[in-house]
């Protein structure tokens, strides 16, 4: 098992590099001092190989399996460490499909709950348990089918962006698929052969890894 993840770390204003082989050991590369540093990793969990973390809060998260089964891993930018983000007490990833995603800034999940029907959980308040809610209940057959054709991919369909009118953009391995959530409404688009299992979001920024405004300020 391989992570790769490169991310700004707001606290420290440096842009980090990490790698993670079998959770054994994190190698970390810090641009503002070009330097690497190896340091152990204990946690006990399992992150599937290749997959891209989803960022929240400036920290990247995954699902992952540990001790207890299921559960969602982040990878704390600053201190660099895994933590452990707790789901709802009614919440179980034991169903044949689930992923993890972005739903307007806030962690959120996408679960098969029956062969029926998907429920979109989000995480209101980043880190309280208490705060996972049922935001919406999807019953269209072209989400329905495209999560049937793949259930053998985990993670394959996932919330790729949302727009500021609340309609939802989920990639899966093969298709783009646009759904209104106010008429229950779908457009897909199928992507002629491409693949998109390594698809990735991103957050715009004003600070280039190349300015230099980090690099050495507390000289300043």
């Amino acid at each position: 098992m391989e992570v790769f993840a490169f991310a700004y770390d707001r606290m420290n204003e440096d842009y980090k590099l990490v790698i993670v082989v079998h959770l054994l050991e994190m190698t970390v590369y810090r641009l503002g001092s070009n330097l690497w540093e190896n340091i152990p990793v204990t946690n006990p969990y399992w992150i599937p190989k290749g997959k891209s973390g989803v960022l929240v809060k400036g920290d990247l998260h995954w699902l992952a399996s540990g001790n207890n089964g299921f559960c969602i891993v982040s990878l704390d930018m600053s201190n660099e460490k895994f933590e452990e983000i707790q789901l709802s007490e009614d919440c179980f990833l034991n169903g044949p499909y689930f992923s993890l995603g972005m739903l307007r800034e806030c962690l959120s999940l996408l679960v098969e709950v029956d062969k029926g029907q998907v429920e979109v959980l989000v995480m209101q308040e980043y880190g309280v348990r208490q705060s996972w809610a049922r935001r919406y209940i999807i019953t269209h057959e072209i989400i329905l089918r495209t999560i049937s054709a793949n259930s053998s991919q985990w993670n394959s369909l996932k919330i790729m962006w949302t727009f500021k009118n609340g309609e939802i953009l989920f990639v899966g391995s093969d298709n783009l698929v646009y759904y209104d959530p106010k008429h229950g409404s779908v457009v897909e688009r199928n992507l002629n052969g491409l693949t998109c299992s390594r698809n990735l979001s991103y957050v715009e920024s004003l600070i280039s890894p190349n300015s230099g405004t980090y690099l050495g300020r507390e000289h300043m």
